[in-house]
């Protein structure tokens, strides 16, 4: 069906809800998700990571990320789609979505690094790519890492990089004791959704 139900619609914008106030709350459950990619083997990869944005309208959700790291060299690869998913304990409601990603430009991507605290920065600074040997669980961080202000973290702004997924499938599924409810949601790029109930 292509027109929700009062109850499907109540339940896609609920969705939508949470995560637009997990892209700006810490303390949300759904500030947290799972992004999974898919390996240059095909084998899954899944990682936990913070929502940065998500902008229901467009469909998007954002993230931050090493453009060094797997996921960035799946998306480079032509690997590019990703599947999200968010549970929330307190609201009894998962939301996952999946769709084909690319990276913000490159002028807006260091707007958001230049804002950046030293603290956030660490995770694009170390000297070695994500994933790399490492020596007795060593940072990775240059040895004076501690010592530097912020001016002398800039070189990790050219490891940033802002992964936006624009979503063409979404399953919902709110768990009650009332009887558990699972909406999907599928369109083609930049079409209207389609909807459609499921068996929980």
């Amino acid at each position: 069906m292509s027109v929700l139900t009062l109850g499907g619609e109540k339940l896609w914008k609920r969705g939508w809800e949470l995560l637009k106030r997990g892209a700006v709350d810490k303390r949300h459950d759904f500030n947290l998700a799972v992004l999974c990619s898919v390996t240059a083997s095909l084998h899954p990869r899944s990682r936990t990571l913070v929502l940065r944005k998500a902008l229901e309208e467009e469909g998007e959700l954002w993230c931050y990320t090493d453009k060094r790291s797997e996921k960035a060299e799946a998306v480079n690869a032509g690997r590019d789609t990703l599947s999200w998913t968010f549970w929330s304990p307190r609201h009894n409601i998962q939301f996952n979505g999946s769709g084909r990603s690319h990276w913000l430009g490159a002028e807006e991507s260091q707007q958001l690094f230049a804002a950046l605290p030293r603290h956030s920065r660490k995770a694009y600074a170390t000297l070695s790519a994500p994933g790399s040997p490492a020596v007795e669980g060593d940072s990775g961080l240059p040895a004076d890492w501690k010592e530097r202000n912020l001016a002398a973290t800039n070189y990790a702004a050219d490891n940033f990089g802002v992964l936006i997924t624009h979503l063409t499938e979404v399953e919902i599924l709110f768990l009650s004791r009332d009887g558990h409810q699972r909406l999907s949601a599928k369109r083609q790029p930049f079409r209207t959704w389609e909807f459609q109930w499921l068996v929980p």
